[in-house]
């Protein structure tokens, strides 16, 4: 009889966003009460990365979540993709863009139908930028000396020549969950070529990506992720970022490769616009659970499975 799976524990931290920059004349202010007093970017240059960018907007007031809205925020070429009031800071605004084109000027408009908690109105504005060259696909992780470059790791995007390397990790790591679970199968290929390729070369936020994290130029350890939005209308809008696998190198293992793995994905996901990063565990992986718990994950919900 196979050993039933008990239950998935699904556990989560919350990150936090950095405060950004300043954008709306005076005259603006002073004719409507509501006024833009930041964005990002700055400088006129929105970076974009794989998973596509984003913009911060700061409001001087409390705004009102129902008057933000793709109909009352736009861009000259479209590529808006969801428009989100900060729960937590209704003063805050994040405005997703995909499909955005290096090198190529972009216009946000924010109408007159926004307004304040208060009612007030903000005066009709735009915010132009170009996009620039791609956020760097990797995070650097330094262990010790900066000046030391041996001890250099790189957290990047996984390209076409890590297809054995990551296959490798993957079947250590099915050979471990295996041992709670008889219905793992042990492949030459866990990702086979076709999926393996979609991974690196994704178009969409929401397709799976692979990162890997390098130790003198030999892959030791990688991470499979997706990114997701919640839909629904009982709560605000939130993006957040799924590690659906994780592995590292056996003979490397308790060396905090997997912590620094952690650390560099909570860098990319605060750049993402993510508010939180979520996994799964299955219940028999006790050393696991531990381990993520000491990362700063925490229990949100119990998942349960009937064996039929």
């Amino acid at each position: 009889m196979n050993m039933k799976r008990l239950m998935s524990w699904i556990l989560c931290f919350t990150l936090c966003f950095s405060n950004m920059v300043a954008v709306v004349s005076a005259e603006d202010t002073a004719e409507s009460g509501v006024a833009i007093v930041s964005t990002t970017p700055e400088d006129g240059s929105l970076g974009i990365t794989p998973m596509g960018a984003q913009m911060e907007v700061i409001f001087n007031m409390p705004m009102d979540a129902a008057s933000l809205s793709k109909s009352t925020v736009s861009s000259e070429p479209n590529a808006i993709s969801a428009v989100v009031l900060d729960e937590k800071n209704p003063t805050r605004c994040i405005i997703y863009f995909s499909a955005l084109e290096l090198d190529t000027e972009y216009t946000v408009m924010f109408s007159k139908q926004i307004k304040s908690v208060s009612g007030e109105r903000l005066a009709k504005t735009e915010v132009s930028f170009r996009t620039s060259a791609e956020y760097p696909k990797h995070h650097q992780v330094v262990n010790g000396d900066m000046e030391d470059k041996t001890h250099l790791n790189m957290f990047e995007l996984a390209g076409a020549g890590d297809f054995e390397a990551v296959n490798r990790l993957a079947r250590q790591v099915v050979a471990h969950h295996a041992q709670w679970n008889p219905n793992e199968q042990m492949v030459e290929h866990p990702y086979p070529m076709d999926f393996y390729m979609n991974c690196i070369k994704r178009e969409s936020i929401h397709e799976n990506a692979i990162y890997v994290m390098r130790k003198d130029d030999a892959v030791v350890g990688y991470m499979r992720i997706y990114l997701w939005e919640t839909n629904s209308t009982t709560s605000a809008k939130r993006r957040m970022l799924s590690i659906d696998d994780i592995g590292v190198e056996e003979s490397m293992r308790n060396q905090g490769i997997g912590t620094e793995m952690m650390g560099a994905l909570g860098e990319l996901a605060r750049q993402w616009g993510c508010s939180s990063i979520c996994l799964y565990v299955d219940a028999p992986n006790e050393s696991a659970q531990a381990y993520y718990k000491k990362c700063g994950f925490h229990v949100r919900n119990i998942g349960m499975t009937l064996n039929l």
